[in-house]
């Protein structure tokens, strides 16, 4: 009782327009892995990697405030092609490879869309990533996901450990950057 092999395999989407997803993603709200559980601005920047089905993402945030120092954590996609992401990779430290399951998006072939989200998911129900084009997102639309995660995807009732990311952004120059405060929230 209890265990994920009692839950169905998470469905990945079927194609994504991987060149569309390329960019500057927010997460805008996660079940987190312990190094990133008190993330704040947390962004991740896929770029194509050197070699086909390759992709590095930055993932930078500022751990448990605003004003603290940009942790980055390096990672890369692998066996990332349009066709095939039931077979998406992701290296977070060192060779060893997780599954990288984006369950849900506003439109997997238009992800460069200025409105564009997606959902990433994990086999255990344990962990989950929504992350937009932009730094915010619609209350509603944010709900709506949690509930679709509960609903179709088998995460637990109410999403215990799921966390809103705080974000303080302002444009420059056309260009989104991280504004540093004297304080910051705590919680």
């Amino acid at each position: 009782m209890g265990s994920t092999s009692s839950k169905p395999a998470l469905k990945p989407m079927a194609r994504v327009d991987i060149k569309k997803m390329l960019g500057a993603w927010y997460v805008i709200g996660f079940c987190p892995l312990w190094l990133e559980k008190d993330a704040y601005n947390a962004r991740e920047i896929y770029t194509a990697g050197k070699k086909p089905g390759l992709i590095d993402v930055s993932y930078t945030f500022t751990p448990g405030g605003f004003d603290t120092p940009v942790k980055s954590l390096p990672q890369r996609g692998v066996q990332w092609y349009d066709d095939k992401p039931d077979s998406w990779k992701i290296q977070l430290l060192g060779p060893i490879t997780m599954p990288y399951i984006m369950i849900k998006a506003s439109d997997p072939m238009a992800l460069d869309n200025e409105d564009a989200w997606f959902v990433v998911g994990w086999r255990s129900r344990a962990y989950c990533w929504v992350m937009a084009r932009k730094p915010t997102m619609d209350d509603a639309l944010l709900e709506e996901i949690k509930t679709s995660l509960v609903n179709d995807h088998q995460y637990p009732s109410d999403l215990p450990n799921f966390k809103k990311v705080p974000h303080n952004w302002q444009l420059v120059d056309g260009n989104l950057e991280r504004v540093i405060t004297s304080s910051s929230p705590t919680s």
